[in-house]
């Protein structure tokens, strides 16, 4: 399992901060991406969107 920071990258990024720590996270080879501990009830729709999509593409890829 590999995680995305959900109080720096989740939270406080962007959708492209999303996909630059899923990413290589991805290619490492593991089987489940997630989010690093729980969400703020903030966390802005569009990232965890990003982080979707962000795996959609990179399975896309292989």
């Amino acid at each position: 399992m590999c995680s995305v920071s959900t109080s720096m990258t989740l939270f406080r990024g962007g959708p492209e901060d999303v996909e630059k720590e899923a990413f290589p996270c991805m290619e490492s080879g593991v089987d489940i991406l997630a989010p690093g501990c729980g969400l703020a009830p903030e966390t802005p729709l569009k990232n965890l969107k990003a982080l979707v999509e962000a795996r959609n593409e990179f399975c896309r890829r292989r």
